[in-house]
């Protein structure tokens, strides 16, 4: 039987929300037990700039989560982000923003000392800040299909696709082992290489690339793309 403990001490059996069978070793979790999820402090129109730190909407978090390119039109100026520093978390390496309206889901893994802020609540801040899970696996973890659909599932009834900071802290996930984290990026990787090899015409292997991709993702949160130690 699966149980999920809280704070306080008591447990509530969550069998039934067991989707699938992972490996021996591996753990189901809520998103809130990896990361401290949250937004950002609020930027108003009037304080937007034509230069300065980059200021992130969803739009431009999807771009740079598939590794396009941002001609970035917002922009926020140098003194503002000083005081933002100096009184809330800024993103940081290896955390995780995931677009949060409109085209929802996607995620962007800050790189090593880069500069930028983001909107509150069209951004959600996935802060890695306990080191159990590698940000990679993390990303390939809120990619999958299994992730994806419950996004889409507590988006429904609004107007806009919208994810909300409470309704992604109690997403259930899988924590396999970090070494087995790591073993599951690097074939992700390697599996997803090959398939931008593939030398058909984009318009026929679009729709093919995105099922594989999806398949392979949800494959690796399974427990079923690497061999498991016995």
């Amino acid at each position: 039987m699966h149980y999920e403990k809280f704070a306080d001490g008591t447990v509530k059996c969550i069998e039934d929300e067991i989707p699938f069978e992972v490996p021996e070793g591996w753990e189901w979790c809520r998103l809130n037990d990896l990361f401290s999820v949250c937004s950002a402090k609020r930027v108003l129109q009037s304080e937007w700039r034509a230069e300065g730190i980059p200021f992130y909407r969803a739009r431009e978090i999807a771009k740079l989560a598939e590794n396009d390119i941002v001609a970035n039109e917002l922009f926020i100026s140098e003194e503002h982000y000083k005081n933002i520093i100096d009184n809330h978390r800024i993103p940081q390496e290896n955390d995780l923003m995931v677009s949060a309206v409109g085209t929802i889901g996607k995620v962007y893994v800050v790189k090593p000392q880069e500069r930028f802020y983001y909107k509150d609540a069209s951004v959600i801040c996935f802060q890695n800040i306990n080191n159990i899970i590698d940000s990679k696996f993390a990303k390939i973890m809120l990619e999958s299909q299994f992730l994806q659909q419950q996004m889409a599932n507590n988006s429904k009834g609004t107007t806009v696709d919208t994810i909300t900071i409470s309704a992604a802290q109690t997403y259930l996930c899988v924590l396999p082992p970090l070494n087995e984290q790591i073993n599951i990026v690097f074939t992700v990787e390697k599996i997803l290489a090959l398939v931008k090899k593939i030398n058909v015409s984009k318009d026929e292997l679009k729709h093919l690339i995105s099922e594989s991709k999806s398949k392979i993702l949800d494959l690796a949160i399974r427990g079923k793309l690497v061999p498991q130690d016995p």
